[in-house]
């Protein structure tokens, strides 16, 4: 069996461990209807999502478990494990231990924020995405359902040194890995129960390769399993991508087959099969591979106090925004920068962003009408500081009150074509948005020219006019590439 990068496996037993507590002054208040009244749709939206990622992609749920746990473990449950490196930091998610951290989980937190902020913008959590998410699909799949409370706030850090030293690894004892729990206030009980998630999800060969091959072999592995996974194995180190289940019973389905594995020596891990050898861990490897109840239970529990490890209020954390949005932007920004003057891309995020609207955008075309809206808004605006001018008779000469009153009538008629714009956008003609906007686009210009050094008057909003052009121009410059020649750029 093979899988890409993207659709990767619990590879080691990093669901047995967690951080621990992060527990500052502004604790967070957790409660199961969080939600109720400034996002009454967040529980449907978040099942409809999950149903529709399962279906598609199976090893969803397996992926989003991981990386659930992955994300609690270091600095507590505050979506740091989201984030992305930048040329200042590498974060949590670019460590090697994490390398192979699936790639349908990312989606899937990505597909419920980008629904969440067009329902309820600025709302609800990455860390209570993911929360939620995770509970959800270990439902889907067979798994125990457990509560889920919400309020956790997202963290501003992600440090990839912090890893390493946090997250239990394949070759570790008992001990070491309990070592990590324990100082967490987890129990060893808690631990043989969470470990209890690698009932799915798979693992990629070079995790147990060492279990198969040379004079180290484990002689404990049963035999006709340890010849299929050298067989399956054989091509690993060219190709890294190779994998095998860590259920091989029942790969797909939350159950106890995985504890029953392990009394028949079919642990695919070192990790998983030392908990069978353990005389510490072993009689709650029985109890669980006996009593699928006790375990759905035991794991119910740890699930929702790992759930709570190190949640973050508001003075700690924040409801981080779309990062899809803002990547259509930055990158949109960017496009437009190149057609336009280069001080544009610092200015085109800073007056896109500050729409609140902006955060709810899914395609250029959205983003399109988000830069009309704001020189409709900033038009309207300079008309306005125009119109006091006049009443408050603050001009300087009749030749100035006459041009101001031009003004007025042409910001009355570039707002009149912004406003047809959107119309236009809705009917997705483009080169009608083109032409409209160009139109639009000189009426800061045409005000100005009627103040010049022939008739010796002087503009009382020449600052504004230039802010104004720039912000019509954003929206030209995005329908630009985006459609009238987007060979471009």
């Amino acid at each position: 069996m093979q899988f890409s990068r993207g659709f990767n496996p619990f590879v080691i037993l990093f669901c047995l461990a967690v951080v621990a507590p992060i527990i500052s002054a502004d604790v967070a208040i957790l409660r199961t209807d969080y939600y109720q009244k400034t996002c009454p749709d967040f529980h449907k939206i978040v099942r409809e999502a999950v149903t529709t990622k399962q279906v598609q992609q199976p090893t969803t749920a397996a992926g989003t478990l991981r990386l659930f746990f992955h994300d609690c473990f270091l600095e507590g449950c505050d979506a740091s494990v989201l984030i992305a490196t930048n040329s200042f930091n590498k974060a949590e998610r670019d460590d090697d231990l994490n390398d192979s951290l699936p790639g349908d989980a990312f989606d899937i937190v990505t597909r419920i924020k980008t629904a969440l902020e067009l329902s309820c913008p600025g709302v609800v959590s990455c860390a209570d995405i993911l929360a939620q998410a995770t509970r959800d699909l270990v439902t889907m799949v067979g798994g125990p359902y457990f509560d889920v409370k919400l309020g956790r706030k997202d963290g501003f850090e992600s440090k990839a040194h912090k890893v390493r030293g946090n997250v239990p690894m394949a070759n570790q004892t008992v001990p070491d890995i309990h070592g990590i729990f324990k100082k967490n206030g987890f129990s060893l009980r808690e631990m043989v129960a969470l470990s209890g998630a690698h009932t799915i999800g798979f693992s990629h060969c070079k995790e147990f390769s060492d279990r198969l091959y040379g004079s180290r072999a484990d002689k404990e592995i049963n035999p006709r399993f340890a010849a299929a996974l050298k067989d399956l194995c054989k091509n690993h180190t060219v190709d890294d991508t190779i994998a095998a289940f860590n259920d091989v019973m029942t790969p797909g389905k939350f159950d106890n087959m995985y504890f029953k594995n392990l009394k028949r020596g079919l642990g695919l891990l070192a990790s998983d099969h030392i908990l069978i050898k353990d005389n510490s861990t072993k009689p709650f490897v029985d109890l669980y591979a006996t009593n699928e109840t006790a375990f759905f239970e035991d794991f119910a529990r740890a699930m929702e106090k790992l759930g709570t490890v190190g949640v973050k209020g508001d003075k700690d954390g924040e409801v981080r925004p779309n990062r899809v949005a803002n990547s259509l932007i930055r990158d949109s920004c960017k496009k437009a920068s190149k057609i336009s003057e280069p001080h544009y891309y610092k200015f085109c995020i800073a007056s896109i962003s500050e729409n609140p609207e902006s955060q709810k955008v899914r395609n250029i075309d959205e983003l399109i009408g988000v830069g009309v809206k704001n020189a409709i808004s900033n038009m309207t605006n300079v008309k306005g500081i125009v119109e006091r001018i006049l009443k408050d008779r603050k001009y300087t000469s009749k030749m100035s009150e006459k041009m101001l009153r031009v003004c007025v009538k042409l910001y009355s008629e570039g707002t009149n074509l912004l406003t047809k714009c959107l119309e236009y956008i809705k009917l997705r003609d483009f080169d009608k948005v083109h032409n409209t906007i160009r139109h639009a686009r000189v009426v800061p210009r045409e005000c100005e020219m009627g103040f010049n050094d022939d008739n010796k008057q002087k503009s009382p909003v020449t600052k504004e006019n230039d802010v104004l052009f720039d912000t019509v121009d954003i929206a030209q410059s995005f329908n630009y590439y985006a459609h009238i020649s987007p060979d471009i750029v």
